[in-house]
């Protein structure tokens, strides 16, 4: 499975956190070279804690399972799409 490792943009906290355990949202920084670093950083703790990388990984499958069954996934991203300048 995967975990969502993302910089904390849009909405995105709403959906993955670390307190959900279903991934995690790292701080935003300008320098590119500081910011690969704290992806290092987390990518790190996943391999050398294999069942941790599991818990979150079903965790976000789940998340993503919840989400897709509360709402039509394709319409709402067609609707997304539709409101992004051109």
């Amino acid at each position: 499975g995967v975990v969502p490792i993302s910089t904390n943009v849009g909405e995105l906290s709403n959906y993955i956190s670390i307190k959900k355990e279903n991934g995690i949202l790292v701080e935003n920084l300008d320098n590119v070279e500081d910011l690969a670093m704290l992806f290092v950083k987390e990518l790190e703790v996943f391999v050398k804690n294999r069942a941790l990388l599991k818990n979150f990984s079903n965790n976000a499958f789940n998340t993503i399972k919840q989400l897709s069954d509360e709402c039509d996934f394709d319409e709402a991203y067609k609707r997304e799409l539709s409101v992004m300048p051109k």
